[in-house]
């Protein structure tokens, strides 16, 4: 009885060994996991990530001489590699109570801030940053800057609406991440306190609420 109770003991696998087995397909697989991703790993950990901030102070909110302002995004890359190629383009306006988009505006290239001639520029990693014109106002206009244009160092000005509130929808694009939008609600504050000689209307501009976002995307429809 002894003598058959050995042989079965000594029939059972090794236990050590079966660990032994196990490590080494676990490795095996990991190892062809490793050969078959890694390049598709590489990319996504180390692509560009932009941002597009604003609040509502300076620099975002920049008055030139009293009698023109600046309303500027800034565009952030917060991933582990260089943007390429990066351009700022204002997809669509808006009414203020989101009934119908712009009739007159088309999709148009916003001006790099000191790279007034370039459509598209590189951003560097690490929460390096750039800035965008978007708006630019006097006391009795409002004007989207447009870049590319050789006519002038600040670009091309294309005109739309009077101090009415609106929606804005930006988009940054690049040639090596994901295009990243924000939707604006846009109000200016025609107070009578800004409204004396040299004063520009102030301008705000805030984030829009969610509600806000799907009412103007079934007006892209």
């Amino acid at each position: 009885m002894h003598h058959n109770f050995y042989q079965v003991a000594s029939s059972l696998p090794n236990p050590l060994s079966v660990r032994v087995q196990i490590v080494s397909v676990v490795v095996t697989l990991l190892a062809i996991l490793v050969a078959l991703f890694k390049d598709s790993f590489l990319r996504w950990w180390n692509k560009p990530i932009l941002k597009i901030e604003y609040k509502n102070e300076e620099p975002f909110h920049r008055v030139i001489l009293h009698s023109r302002s600046y309303v500027r995004l800034r565009i952030k890359n917060v991933g582990r590699s260089v943007a390429k190629a990066c351009k700022g383009r204002l997809v669509a306006i808006a009414d203020q109570e989101l009934n119908n988009l712009s009739p007159v505006f088309d999709p148009t290239t916003l001006g790099w801030v000191e790279h007034y001639e370039e459509r598209k520029i590189d951003i560097n990693a690490g929460g390096e940053f750039e800035y965008l014109d978007l708006i630019n106002y006097s006391r009795d206009d409002i004007h989207w800057t447009v870049s590319g244009a050789q006519t002038t160092s600040r670009g091309n000005q294309t005109s739309w609406g009077k101090r009415d509130g609106c929606y804005l929808l930006v988009c940054i694009y690049s040639e090596n991440s994901k295009p990243v939008e924000k939707l604006f609600k846009c109000s200016a504050l025609d107070r009578e306190d800004v409204r004396q000689m040299f004063a520009v209307p102030q301008i705000e501009l805030d984030e829009a609420s969610k509600a806000d976002r799907l009412k103007f995307s079934k007006l892209l429809k």
